[in-house]
């Protein structure tokens, strides 16, 4: 970015500056600086925080595979499946399918790299888990509708209107939810730590993700008690010390998370 004095001498008009001119020229640099260095922080934040979006995949995916687990034991043994076994399997997809959305969405905003539902389209049941978040939603739809021999399916087509009233089919695969919510992820995750590949050791997403000012806020809260923001008070100019040393790199371990879940969906039965 051009300091102020060269941006005002190149977009100078013939007859010079007024002081008015000058001060709301001044003003606007400081706050495109300002947006710019608002931009660049929340990008490392967004990046620092893309491992937990891969842990939260992981949580829906256990906590549908441990409903589908239930479920089967009960079949097995000819009990009743309990109704907590089930919300587990039904609810767990709705949070599965929305969470790929948001990994998807800070993917993008992190890197700037664009992750399209065309690319996510191409993996195993891709398809499908695009049009069932939308479903499941926008619609309230449970999509997981049936149940055969101990496990969950969507069974039948859903039908649907999209945003733009065009009636939507969706074909489901004939496999278990827990299969294809397990397939899907391992190929999602194997993609996306590919693809952050291209991003690791970027300047701009390496180093500090909170600001001094969120600092600030922490201390002026009435819910954090006296004695704990004076302790923390006098490790202040420490604490910015460390952060504005820290050359962490966050898309290492946003790596690490997605290689991790796709392990564990590749070994799931």
């Amino acid at each position: 970015m051009q300091a102020l004095p060269e941006l005002l001498l190149a977009s100078a008009p013939k007859g010079g500056y007024s002081i008015e001119q000058i001060e709301a020229d001044a003003t606007n640099f400081v706050l495109l600086s300002d947006n710019c260095g608002m931009k660049d922080l929340h990008r490392r934040w967004v990046a620092n925080h893309l491992k937990n979006k891969a842990r939260e995949l992981r949580y829906f995916l256990e906590l549908i595979a441990d409903g589908s687990l239930q479920s089967r034991q009960s079949f097995q043994a000819q009990q009743p499946v309990p109704d907590n076994v089930y919300q587990r399997v039904i609810y767990g997809f709705s949070g599965f399918a929305n969470s790929v959305q948001s990994l998807k969405d800070s993917f993008e905003t992190a890197t700037g790299d664009a992750l399209t539902w065309g690319e996510i389209g191409k993996l195993r049941h891709g398809i499908f888990i695009k049009e069932a978040r939308n479903a499941a939603t926008h619609d309230g739809n449970p999509v997981v509708n049936g149940w055969v021999d101990g496990e969950y399916y969507t069974l039948g087509k859903i039908i649907r209107l999209d945003a733009k009233d065009k009636v939507v089919t969706i074909e489901p695969p004939l496999l278990p939810v827990v299969r294809v919510c397990s397939e899907f992820a391992e190929d999602l995750c194997t993609l996306m730590a590919h693809k952050l590949g291209d991003h690791c050791g970027r300047s701009d997403l390496t180093g500090a993700f909170l600001a001094e000012s969120m600092l600030d806020d922490f201390f002026d809260s009435s819910l954090v008690p006296e004695f704990a923001k004076e302790l923390l008070r006098g490790q202040k100019k420490q604490s910015l010390l460390a952060l504005q040393q820290s050359n962490h790199d966050p898309i290492t371990d946003a790596i690490t998370e997605l290689t991790q879940v796709a392990s564990y969906c590749a070994s799931s039965p």
